[in-house]
């Protein structure tokens, strides 16, 4: 990556200088053991190095070798540029390998593809996480540095439907979440290890026993929108694990509709949108919403 300083630069400490460019303190220390990491005019230099207006500042950035294993799995492209993929994940797939779900991930998928496009070690950067059966925009990162960037960058809109009809028109959830007794990976409110969590929701429709939201989480607990639903006596529809029934949908009626980012040097905010999946929009048909005032 390359840098011309500009004039409102000029005098500034090289480490200022790219915090500024969006750069994490926590990366630019990585940098300074990675060969020609930080370059000034051609020359290797320290992050106390003061620039001057015309300086070329090049950036090599620290890859770490994968280790996932490349698997032909289709990938829904929505948006790309030269920083980031956004993919469209459907429901049933994991965003990353684990011991439960070694392979079959879109980090196997992601692998594949870069390596048909000639990149011999391609690295995953999965900015945010979806749970296997959420649907929706999944946002991967092409390096350590827009991963960065991206980490706290993003607003997030779900839709989810809701068992059981809210009284609000919209309202916020600010229960704490840790974990479940006796479990990794259940959680609950006011569990062990709680973090302080926030969700925002607006009510979309409402009737014939169910309640579309859209949702805005704050923070980024896991399980955190489907405990804090379950928290309230409104489960999402088909979250047998938080207490929702499968009768209608057989998986939690939960999708990430829209991202909202900035490019990192451009500055540009880009929207990207996708529609709701064929089984959430079957049931949103099914209960005849009618629309609030």
């Amino acid at each position: 990556m390359q840098f011309i300083v500009t004039e409102e630069y000029k005098e500034e400490k090289l480490g200022n200088f790219l915090r500024r460019q969006g750069f994490s303190s926590r990366l630019i220390k990585q940098l300074k053991y990675v060969q020609n990491g930080l370059m000034v005019n051609g020359q290797y230099s320290y992050t106390n190095r003061i620039l001057q207006a015309g300086d070329t500042v090049q950036v090599t950035m620290p890859q770490k070798a994968t280790e996932l294993i490349p698997e032909n799995i289709p990938l829904d492209i929505v948006f790309e540029n030269e920083y980031i993929m956004v993919v469209n994940k459907p429901a049933g797939i994991v965003v990353h390998p684990t011991f439960k779900y070694p392979g079959g991930t879109l980090g196997n998928g992601y692998i594949y593809l870069m390596n048909e496009r000639g990149f011999e070690q391609p690295v995953f950067y999965p900015v945010m996480r979806l749970d296997r059966n959420t649907s929706g925009l999944v946002l991967l990162a092409k390096s350590s540095f827009a991963a960065s960037f991206y980490r706290k960058g993003i607003s997030k809109t779900y839709l989810a439907l809701l068992e059981g009809e809210l009284k609000e028109n919209e309202g916020s959830i600010t229960t704490s979440i840790g974990y479940a007794e006796n479990s990794f990976v259940k959680r609950q409110v006011n569990g062990e290890g709680e973090k302080e969590s926030r969700t925002d929701y607006k009510v979309i429709h409402c009737g014939n026993g169910y309640t579309l939201v859209e949702v805005y989480p704050k923070t980024g607990r896991t399980h955190q929108i489907r405990v804090h639903f379950s928290s309230i006596d409104h489960p999402l529809a088909g979250d047998d694990f938080y207490g929702g029934s499968t009768k209608e949908i057989s998986r939690q009626a939960l999708h990430c509709y829209k991202l909202a980012f900035v490019h990192p040097f451009a500055k540009d905010e880009i929207t990207i949108t996708v529609q709701i999946p064929e089984d959430m929009q079957s049931l949103i048909d099914k209960c005849f919403f009618r629309k609030l005032t």
